[in-house]
Parts: structure tokens; C-alpha cells; sequence
């Protein structure tokens, strides 16, 4: 179970099928996300590519944002995914869709949005499906890349540049805004 950190519905749980392989951002980094998020969240329309538990999202709707767009490759998360925004009654602002993030982003899309969260799997960072996301961010607009610790965070991506970043043991989060 995860437990969202903030806003309308802090402390309520998220639940993932027992064999999911998602790796779902703790509690505490996504508190600390969303603090440096905090003037960006509010009636934000939000994308989430490799939505996992959907855990960004949902704290991201707890937080004030208009609605949110998840896409996931596992049809099993996808329906916990759904349970959990009926559960927490999102319905009017969340929707999920059991895609793979490489040929969803190769759809042509007529929405953008103010914030995108990419958190592939660690080994499957791909430099050109973040910058195909930045296609899809408004100006002035945050993406959130996550990536291993390990690896270096680009300076920029696409036309977003790395406003600041953050780590957290394994994982680190880099802060890109889309230049008006």
C-alpha cells in the first residue's frame, strides 16, 4: 500500500496487485517533489508516462491539479490504476490508458500539458521519448525525469531546460522547464 502525502485526500492508500514490478516513488521524495512543485500543481492538466502505481498523479490531484493522463504498459496496473481512481472518485479528472509510452508518444496529440512526470524503468532511460515528451508540454510547462542515481542528469531535453535536481539514495529528479 502507498499512502498519498499531501493535499485533499493525504493519507489515503493506494493499492498495486502483489505482483507488480512498478517501483513506485516513496511517500517522502514525492513530498519533497511535489514542495518544489507546489506553484506549478494547481489546475495543472498532468501527464504521467510510466504511471506505475499512478502514485505522482493521484498526489498530484490531492494537490490541486485539473486532471490527469495516465499511460501504462501493464494491463494489471492499468486495473488497479482504475480501482484506485474510483476509489478515491477522480473519475471526472483521471484517465488511464494501457499503452507503451514509445508508440503512445508517436500518436499525433492535440493536448499539452503543464506538468509531465517520465519515470521509465531505470534501464530503459531513453533521451528521445523524454525529448518526444517535451513536444507535448506548454510553454513556461515542468517536466520531471526520474533516473538512477547513477546515470547523469542531461542539461537539457529538447527545448526544457534542467532548472535544478534532486537525490534521494538511488533515485534522482531532474526539473526541466519548457522555455516560452
Amino acid at each position: 500500500m502507498l499512502k498519498i502525502s499531501g493535499g485533499q485526500f493525504a493519507g489515503r492508500t493506494l493499492s498495486l496487485p502483489s505482483s507488480a514490478t512498478t517501483r513506485p516513488v516513496t511517500e517522502k521524495n514525492r513530498a519533497s517533489i511535489f514542495n518544489s512543485l507546489f506553484s506549478y500543481v494547481l489546475d495543472a492538466k498532468v501527464l504521467d508516462l510510466y504511471a506505475g502505481s499512478g502514485a505522482l498523479s493521484f498526489e498530484a490531484l490531492s494537490r490541486g491539479a485539473a486532471t490527469a493522463m495516465m499511460i501504462e504498459k501493464s494491463n494489471k496496473v492499468v486495473g488497479q490504476i482504475k480501482e484506485n481512481i474510483e476509489r478515491l472518485g477522480v473519475g471526472e479528472r483521471a484517465t488511464v490508458e494501457s499503452f507503451d509510452v514509445a508508440h503512445w508518444l508517436k500518436r499525433d496529440h492535440e493536448q499539452r500539458y503543464d506538468l509531465i512526470f517520465f519515470d521509465p524503468p531505470y534501464v530503459q532511460f531513453d533521451t528521445a521519448l523524454a525529448e518526444m515528451a517535451t513536444n507535448l508540454l506548454q510553454s513556461g510547462g515542468i517536466l520531471v525525469v526520474s533516473m538512477s542515481s547513477r546515470s547523469k542528469m542531461p542539461e537539457s531535453i529538447g527545448e526544457a531546460k534542467l532548472l535544478k535536481e534532486k537525490k534521494y539514495g538511488d533515485s534522482q529528479f531532474g526539473f526541466f522547464q519548457k522555455l516560452l
